[in-house]
């Protein structure tokens, strides 16, 4: 279980001066199909969440992108950003910063897996830029955007802004688990009578 950190920890370690549900996270990252893009959407991203941290007075926190090829151009567009007051940077965060900057945020933006699959167990609202993760299952916490500033202002104001939006996100029900599933498979593993020699065969059905 990883512990809960107070805001001050967080802080120290981010070096920021952050307050829970008043700041979002990014995470970016190339859509190999669209690589040659990557500088050019990152900057279109960028350019809204700094657009809306200013007007509503909002933090982000970002993550830096995968190796995938266009992370290079997406890391040019980082350097031109991490001076800027409203953001940070951080190539990687221990799991137990990760994990509690979640916790605390209003908003995760970008096209990371993590909207779909960890999001939902922290209710947390999501903002995903193009096509990455397009076409898989999501609960209803994802709003899917464009490359432009203006939508992407529009759809963090509502992820971050919208009580009511908001309300319903954190009564939808993760079908993802719910923080058990390590005592399940130990339970399941447990069960399993090794002696049996059905468990030594390979099938595609076990019967």
């Amino acid at each position: 279980m990883t512990p809960q950190l107070s805001m001050v920890e967080l802080n120290r370690y981010l070096g920021m001066a952050i307050k829970p549900n008043r700041y979002i996270v990014l995470i970016h990252h190339p859509l190999s199909s669209d690589y040659h893009e990557a500088g050019r959407q990152m900057e279109t991203v960028l350019q809204g969440v700094e657009n809306f941290c200013l007007k509503y007075g909002f933090m982000c926190v970002g993550t830096y992108p995968n190796t995938d090829p266009g992370a290079a151009d997406i890391i040019r567009i980082i350097d031109a950003y991490k001076n800027k007051s409203f953001i940070r940077f951080f190539k990687t965060l221990p799991r137990d910063m990760f994990v509690n900057l979640m916790r605390h945020a209003s908003a995760l933006i970008g096209n990371s897996s993590m909207g779909l699959l960890e999001a939902p167990f922290y209710k947390l609202p999501v903002v995903n830029t193009g096509n990455r993760q397009k076409g898989r299952l999501q609960v209803g916490n994802v709003k899917f955007v464009g490359y432009t500033a203006s939508g992407i202002i529009a759809a963090l104001r509502k992820a971050c802004l919208d009580m009511h939006y908001r309300g319903r996100i954190r009564l939808l029900k993760n079908p993802f688990g719910n923080g058990h599933s390590a005592g399940k498979i130990k339970r399941i593993l447990a069960s399993v009578d090794l002696s049996e020699t059905r468990w030594y065969i390979k099938r595609g059905v076990l019967r």
